[in-house]
Formats: C-alpha cells, structure tokens, sequence
C-alpha cells in the first residue's frame, strides 16, 4: 500500500460509522468506512411504563429512534449494554443503574438480583436471542424501534473490502453478509483479520480458520486498541 500502512474498513451503520472513523484516525490509523447498513425508524407502539420496573438498552440506535414516546420511561431503572449506549441513555435523562460488557445474556442475573421482573427491552427489528434459561424468572417485552437495512454492494465497496487488511464487524448480521460477498465476488478473506466485536459476532461468519480480533468486552476504543497492537501500526 502506499504508505505501508495497516488498512482497516469500517462497516457499522452511522452514526457509529464516523465515530470509528474519527477515533482510529485521532489513533494513527489508515481507515475508511463503507457501511452495511442504513438504520431507518420503525413505528412502535408504546405500553404503558407502569407495566415495567426496568428497561434494557441493548442499542444507541433506540435511544436516536425512538422519539418522544420513548421519553415515558425515563423513570424506569436502565441496564444498558455498552458505555456508548449509557451515555447517550443518561443525556436524554435515564436513571443508569448498570453498564453491561458481555452483551444483553450478561445483564439477566443482575436483573433478577435486584428483583427486576418486567422488562422494557427497545431494539432494532434483530435482536439477541436468549435462551430460556437465561431469560428465567424474568418477563422481557421487546420493541422494534429501528430496522437495519442492507446496502447494496457498490464497486467501490467490493474494492475497499479487497484493499483491507483489518476489516470490523459490530453485529452478526454484519459478519453474515461480509461472508456472503466474499463468497460472490470470490474475496479471499484468509489474508486479513476480521475484528469482531464478541465471539458471538465472529461466529456468524461461519468459518473458523480466519483470523479475527475480538476484544475482552463490547467497547469501540478497546478494539480499536487491539487492532493497533496486534496488526503493528
């Protein structure tokens, strides 16, 4: 490459796009974004805050979202999933009761520790799945505020996912689409690391040879610092 530099593609929608774009450049690092996904709202129907004695933040995206009707559970507990999530939740005006690392499966214990029994969980139109036993004792409500739409593959995303030596992937939805491209347009992926942002993200693509980076907990920085130390920037 030109200037000998590590690349890496960004691929997780905006505005969480230019975000990475910004901090791994602020870190020295050769990076381009093309996203996956466009976020769209999604209408919702609201229940009544008083059936609920928590909320779950799974998503920035349902807090950017979610509208005004989103603002009547301000009351409710929040257990959010990431510190980007938890700081954007305490800037509308969110009571943070707890900041997750290992994703929504991490959070149901501490739910149930503190005796929290119904759930208010806004998300996008694909969220986690979780096991019965996970879920136990626990009655969750989910609600589509936003959906995730594919982008159509451009020649200049083709060429960019080429020309990547460190290419991120933030949801399994995105680990699955980047296997179905380099299977059509026949991209050997062997080559580069693939940086994941939880085991359960690189296992959506589907084949265990690669290379991935995967951080100790969901954290834009703290991948961003893995990429760097292991691909020698």
């Amino acid at each position: 490459m030109a200037n000998n530099m590590t690349r890496l593609l960004i691929t997780r929608p905006e505005p969480g796009a230019s975000s990475t774009l910004k901090l791994a450049q602020q870190m020295g690092m050769d990076a381009v974004k093309f996203p996956f996904f466009e976020i769209a709202p999604h209408i919702w129907d609201a229940p009544p805050a008083a059936d609920f004695d928590a909320i779950m933040l799974t998503s920035a995206n349902a807090l950017r979202h979610g509208g005004e009707k989103l603002r009547q559970y301000i009351a409710l507990p929040a257990y959010c999933v990431g510190q980007s999530t938890a700081n954007l939740a305490q800037q509308m005006g969110f009571d943070i009761a707890h900041v997750g690392r290992g994703g929504a499966a991490s959070i149901m214990p501490l739910l149930r520790a503190h005796h929290r029994r119904h759930i208010f969980c806004p998300s996008g139109g694909h969220r986690a799945i979780l096991t019965d036993e996970q879920t136990s004792g626990l009655t969750l409500f989910p609600a589509s505020l936003y959906m995730a739409q594919r982008v159509n593959m451009t020649s200049a995303m083709i060429e960019a996912i080429k020309q990547a030596d460190i290419i991120s992937i933030y949801s399994a939805r995105a680990a699955q689409y980047l296997s179905e491209i380099s299977k059509q347009y026949e991209i050997d992926l062997s080559g580069k690391f693939i940086a994941a942002l939880s085991h359960q993200i690189a296992a959506a693509m589907g084949d265990n040879s690669l290379q991935y980076i995967i951080p100790e907990y969901p954290d834009d920085e703290k991948i961003l610092r893995k990429m760097k130390a292991m691909s020698q920037y």
